[in-house]
């Protein structure tokens, strides 16, 4: 009435396995809700140091803001002239900074330094006039 006995067990059994493989499979690709830590990832964030980003300007700052990606830097204006602020980074530092001066401020130079926890600083001076946005990359030993 129903087929062959064998028939009837092979599609039954490909249901199964297959409905089974299907399901395991969703499992696999479906997102998990804890964050994956790689040994890659593990290693950057034990390698993040403390590092002091300073601003010199020759002339009196505005404003200075910086950021990391989507975080934003925050600066303590040391002097109208000084700016500095506190950050944790990788050996590679990344950063956009804008700053601002009056308009009747001529051309200025301005220092940019990045400054690691007990070893040697690296800096960048440009000149600018008016306002200023800008992406600096360190390499921090």
């Amino acid at each position: 009435m129903f087929g062959s006995p064998l028939l009837i067990t092979f599609i039954i059994t490909t249901l199964f396995l297959g409905g089974g493989l299907l399901g395991f499979s969703i499992l696999k690709i479906s997102p998990s809700s804890k964050p994956v830590i790689t040994e890659e990832t593990q290693a950057e964030e034990e390698t993040k140091q403390p590092v002091s980003i300073t601003i010199r300007s020759a002339h009196k700052l505005e404003s200075a803001k910086g950021f990391m990606g989507e975080t934003e830097i925050l600066f303590d204006q040391i002097t109208p002239y000084e700016a500095e602020a506190e950050v944790t980074s990788p050996q590679l530092l990344e950063f956009t900074l804008h700053l601002k001066w009056s308009d009747d401020t001529p051309e200025t130079a301005v220092l940019v330094q990045a400054v690691p926890d007990a070893k040697p600083a690296v800096e960048r001076t440009i000149w600018a006039q008016g306002s200023l946005t800008e992406e600096f990359t360190f390499f921090i030993q």
